[in-house]
């Protein structure tokens, strides 16, 4: 009944992910007509998991991370500011709304 395809514990990657070996078994499995319950009985995993797993576009994991945020200034703004404000000792006095303009 159970071919060999269990996984006692299997290695997570870092968030909880599961390796793409195991997705890709889950996956060949459903081409093969099994359901969701008989690949839960094969394979151990937590059948959420599975769904999961097969609801997904491709059985590569995407890139989850945020999209960066924007600069408030750019490198050429930081270094004007900084030449600014070395000039004398009046620019030192500056705000910064005063340097920036």
């Amino acid at each position: 009944m159970n071919d060999g395809l269990i996984f006692s514990s299997p290695p997570e990657k870092e968030k909880g992910e599961w390796p793409t070996p195991i997705r890709m078994t889950v996956r060949n499995l459903q081409r093969q007509g099994k359901s969701q319950r008989e690949i839960v009985s094969n394979t151990t995993l937590p059948r959420r998991t599975i769904r999961r797993i097969l609801h997904q576009e491709s059985s590569h994991r995407l890139r989850k991370k945020k999209a960066p945020k924007p600069h408030l200034m750019s490198v050429r703004e930081i270094r004007r500011c900084i030449r600014h404000i070395a000039n004398n000792w009046s620019t030192r006095r500056l705000t910064f709304e005063q340097v920036r303009a």
